[in-house]
């Protein structure tokens, strides 16, 4: 492990870094919160962050092409991104969130940086909670604008599993998966926050909660104490180690956790429970609850996750009547017609023989389907 950059620091060091003439430090708030919460990470900022310090939105630092939630973007994009925050090659940046847990979202930050080959970054321990209860002070209104920097990125593959790397893996077994959801959700008995998607659990995985690694001080357990959390749950941490979680935010705090037990090579799976179970075959759900006979889009490995973005906002088809028979015209992909396409199951289908039009949302597509020769169906 470099030595050259803790993972973690302390508000005392943060604090009295920011003091220091000619820092070089860069303060990044990347709070992110589950949809269901209802809570507006940027408006939070808003009302109150850490003096000096920008807003790191993962939602928008994120490949917008993909229907996958806050996926990796392309390093040209993460790279922009990082220049406008008034990042440059040689600054450290800190990254925190306003969780109340002490870390949730940072260490998704911490680990896109690490990947795009920005070595110098920590996440502050505790975060904002424990920057506020050692009587810092806070500032509110928006960020200050930066001048763009030079800044550069370089995927480092290794160090991102996709879907084809954990289906191989579960024959192979050639690196460990550790699972960072709660208990009931790797089981399968406690409801997973996304509409459309059943709780369970990739074959072979492991489930530590991320929240194992957290004092309840909100601060990161010591190394010796991350270490027999580790063994106790039968990881080895000099073998290969692969994270994962929903849509691996609390993966990376996992991968933050065994940075500092001495593995800093750990990998992320990406695309995370979200993208297993949409596109995995039922034998790879292991659900001791509804996970395992809810219908789904997805029902043989290999085939893409399910299109949730149909073209441009505002665009209709429209159809007389949903026919089964006609099941073969619309085995199409909407999202990227490039792509190869899954058989949906009758409970799809059903639902779309209800509507006599379908209403386009979202918007970023390749090539949205605007007409009916596109889509393949016959005119009205």
């Amino acid at each position: 492990m470099s030595l050259q950059t803790k993972a973690l620091v302390s508000v005392r060091w943060l604090t009295e870094t920011l003091r220091a003439p000619g820092s070089n430090v860069r303060v990044l708030d990347a709070s992110w919160f589950l949809p269901k919460l209802r809570r507006n990470a940027k408006s939070e900022f808003r009302a109150r962050h850490i003096p000096r310090a920008s807003f790191f939105d993962l939602d928008r630092c994120s490949d917008r092409s993909s229907p996958l939630d806050h996926m990796l973007p392309p390093a040209p994009v993460f790279a922009e991104f990082a220049s406008r925050l008034g990042v440059c090659p040689d600054s450290h940046v800190v990254v925190y969130d306003r969780s109340e847990h002490g870390a949730f979202s940072s260490p998704r930050a911490w680990w896109m940086f690490r990947v795009f080959g920005h070595a110098s970054v920590s996440v502050l321990d505790g975060g904002l909670e424990a920057w506020i209860r050692e009587g810092q002070p806070v500032e509110e209104g928006k960020a200050l604008k930066h001048e763009p920097t030079e800044f550069t990125a370089k995927l480092n593959r290794a160090w991102v599993k996709t879907y084809e790397d954990i289906v191989d893996n579960v024959e192979s077994k050639t690196f460990q998966v550790v699972d960072a959801r709660p208990a009931g959700r790797f089981r399968g008995t406690d409801p997973e926050p996304r509409d459309n998607t059943e709780p369970g659990h990739i074959p072979g995985s492991i489930n530590i909660p991320f929240t194992s690694f957290l004092a309840s001080s909100g601060l990161f357990l010591p190394p010796d104490q991350l270490k027999a959390i580790f063994q106790k749950a039968g990881v080895d941490l000099q073998k290969p180690l692969c994270v994962t979680c929903g849509s691996a935010v609390t993966a990376c705090l996992t991968a933050l956790a065994a940075y500092q037990c001495g593995h800093d090579e750990v990998s992320v799976y990406d695309g995370g429970w979200m993208e297993w179970y949409t596109r995995a075959a039922p034998e790879d759900v292991i659900s001791e609850g509804r996970g395992k006979h809810r219908p789904r889009f997805g029902s043989s490995r290999g085939g893409p996750p399910p299109p949730k973005k149909f073209g441009n906002p505002g665009d209709r088809l429209r159809k007389k009547k949903w026919d089964l028979d006609e099941l073969p015209k619309f085995e199409k992909n909407f999202y990227n017609e490039h792509l190869e396409v899954q058989r949906m199951t009758q409970y799809d289908v059903e639902d779309f023989r209800r509507k006599k039009e379908i209403t386009v949302r979202g918007s970023g597509c390749p090539k949205p389907v605007t007409n009916f020769h596109q889509a393949q169906f016959p005119r009205e």
